[in-house]
């Protein structure tokens, strides 16, 4: 039996079909990151209030910030001139600007300095990828070390992304079968400082330990 379809005389209620907005790209300069969020707007933590004679940026010091280039000796420059900075109502910002990735060999940054510090990270930091490319003769248990440093604020909204593939893999680590000792670096150690904050950042793929604190206090 063939039953015959009526159409309805009703027309549709309008209704709103949303566009597909692109996806915005990665902001030029980083490097791709599994965890990095997209976002086109200024870092939170950008260093507003703080006139430019008290803003110590890297690039000002001769780093490059391709993410290749070695730029260890410019951020030991801008840690000496920072460090050395007499800013009594205030504090000295070390600047590492944003859209910028600088590549750090193991770097000792020494205190005390003569003023309260911001160490503003709002680009990205990577270390030499692996232990095949780590500096010989170099203590392979820190990166970034601060040693004796008292009065600082590390903040920002940036990455430090700390390589550690390379280092999980070595054939000394336990569930590769060895049994070590198997020295690998973590990202950033504090020793012997006070008064010490951090907040903001982000932290990945650390060989080790992301954040170590020795005999230091308080921090927050």
């Amino acid at each position: 039996m063939h039953i015959a379809s009526r159409k309805s005389n009703r027309s549709r209620p309008p209704y709103y079909v949303p566009k597909k907005l692109p996806i915005p790209s990665a902001p030029a300069g980083y490097p791709k990151s599994r965890s990095y969020k997209k976002s086109q707007s200024p870092p939170p933590h950008s260093p507003v209030g703080f006139p430019e004679n008290q803003i110590y940026n890297v690039l000002s010091f001769g780093a490059v910030g391709n993410g290749v280039k070695d730029d260890t000796q410019a951020f030991k420059n801008t840690w000496n001139a920072a460090c050395q900075a007499q800013i009594s109502t205030s504090s000295a910002v070390f600047l590492v600007p944003y859209k910028f990735s600088f590549m750090i060999q193991p770097i000792i940054f020494t205190g005390p300095c003569k003023s309260r510090l911001v160490f503003q990270i709002d680009g990205t930091l990577v270390p030499p990828d692996g232990p095949k490319q780590w500096p010989q003769n170099t203590n392979k248990q820190d990166w970034l070390l601060f040693k004796g440093v008292h009065g600082m604020l590390m903040q920002g909204n940036g990455l430090i992304n700390g390589r550690g593939e390379k280092w999980w893999d070595l054939p000394c680590k336990p569930h590769k079968g060895g049994s070590g000792p198997c020295d690998s670096p973590s990202i950033i150690r504090f020793s012997k400082g006070s008064d010490l904050s951090v907040q903001g950042l982000r932290l990945e793929n650390s060989p080790k330990v992301h954040l170590r604190f020795d005999s230091c206090q308080p921090v927050n």
